[in-house]
């Protein structure tokens, strides 16, 4: 019997959590979301299908190739032990500083020569096959960058 009315006690306390479901309608970038990532700072990153979407736990900022982002398409985020970020998307291997100046077209690493640092920069392979800019996350490179 103990146990019965300890049982109901602990159902009676359970709560549930609320669920919120974002969608572009709460300015997400885009409602395909290929990746969520949260960063030291406590930030939620979402990988979408049109950018780049930041969630402070208010409201979301948006990163798209209007600020120099080479492909709209953000298959993963990774940020590293010195506080850099990394993105993979469908035209290149991104590092992306929040900080940066954003720009109208794509700047390729160690391309740009003025003294401050654009939002995005594009490492890309020496192939030109259009697919072989593509990369799409973790399993495929993130093991390698430190």
């Amino acid at each position: 019997m103990l146990l019965l009315v300890f049982a109901s006690s602990v159902v009676a306390l359970a709560e549930r959590l609320p669920i919120k479901t974002f969608t572009v309608a709460d300015n997400l970038a885009h409602n395909e979301i290929n990746k969520i990532v949260r960063d030291s700072r406590g930030f939620l990153w979402f990988c979408t299908a049109d950018g780049l979407s930041r969630f402070d736990g208010y409201g979301f900022t948006n990163y798209s190739t209007n600020e120099g982002l080479p492909h709209p398409y953000v298959n993963d985020l990774l940020e590293t032990s010195t506080g850099e970020y990394w993105l993979a998307t469908n035209g290149g291997l991104v590092r992306f500083d929040p900080r940066g100046i954003p720009g109208k077209s794509v700047v390729y690493a160690n391309d740009f020569s003025s003294k401050t640092s654009p939002m995005f920069s594009v490492v890309v392979p020496d192939n030109t096959d259009r697919r072989a800019k593509a990369v799409l996350g973790e399993k495929c490179l993130w093991g390698n960058i430190s």
